[in-house]
């Protein structure tokens, strides 16, 4: 048995008429959606009814031309046969993709947060191959005199300056780099695909850009500046570690004098302890 609300039934288009309810559970299924999902979608689709085990509690979900997301529950009844129900899941998906974007992203630039980093971080290095020329790079970098942008101009001029980080940040960086927001005034840049030049190339160029005026909407200018750490990830070496080790490196730019960047491992200086 088939049973469909009214929302989803809408949903149906018939090439022909009703469809034919004495055919194979797979075949009822295709019918119903011939019009909607494509010849080729159909048959993957009567694939996989024809493997779904009907005496098993089991969802089943099919996306539509039109966008929409629909769930088939199989629920199985004692003489053996079962009761398929089909519900548009459509807003429910959109709704936890959502709740999913905003888990992973900052609010106030867009771009990932601490979470939504490590879990791509982790992701990328899991699938590395890892070379002495060619390995995945964090950059991790810091505002140099932010705290000064918002004692001077308030912390409203201050969060305007950080969404313009990000903006200049995702510019100076290829489609496949990572950019994140760690918290406060701290970013990082993720590269896949790194070489010492390159990384290095890319770090000076944003110390570059990051000094280059601020234009705020009060007619204000704030003028700020970046140090950078940059660490190169080890074969089966963990997120958080890179991180640490770019940070570390960071701290090493920030004793240079700032406004400049440091490689993990070039110059080795020991934090202070607390």
């Amino acid at each position: 048995m088939v049973i469909a609300n009214r929302q989803t039934a809408e949903l149906f288009e018939f090439s022909a008429g009703m469809p034919k309810f004495d055919v194979p559970f797979p075949d009822f299924i295709g019918q119903i959606w011939s019009a909607q999902i494509g010849e080729a979608a159909r048959l993957r689709l009567a694939e996989q009814c024809a493997s779904w085990p009907l005496k098993e509690r089991r969802s089943l979900e099919v996306e539509l031309h039109n966008g929409h997301r629909l769930e088939m529950t199989c629920n199985p009844v004692p003489d053996g046969s079962a009761v398929v129900i089909i519900e548009d899941v459509t807003e429910r998906r959109q709704h936890e993709a959502a709740m999913l974007y905003l888990a992973r992203h900052d609010a106030l630039t867009g771009v990932l947060n601490r979470r939504g980093l490590g879990i791509e971080l982790e992701r990328i290095l899991s699938h590395a191959a890892i070379t002495e020329d060619d390995s995945p790079a964090l950059l991790y970098l810091d505002l140099d005199g932010f705290k000064q942008v918002n004692d001077t101009f308030g912390h409203g001029s201050g969060d305007e300056v950080l969404r313009d980080v990000a903006m200049r940040l995702q510019r100076s960086v290829r489609d496949d780099e990572l950019v994140a927001r760690l918290g406060g005034d701290e970013f990082a840049i993720v590269i896949r695909h790194a070489k010492r030049t390159s990384a290095a190339a890319l770090a000076q160029r944003i110390v570059d850009e990051l000094e280059r005026a601020f234009h705020l909407v009060n007619g204000k200018t704030a003028i700020t500046g970046a140090s950078i750490g940059v660490a190169f990830a080890a074969p089966g070496e963990p997120a958080d570690v890179l991180i640490a080790r770019a940070d570390k490196a960071l701290y090493e730019a920030k004793q240079a004098g700032k406004g400049t960047y440091r490689i993990s491992g070039d110059t080795p200086v020991a934090r202070p302890q607390t």
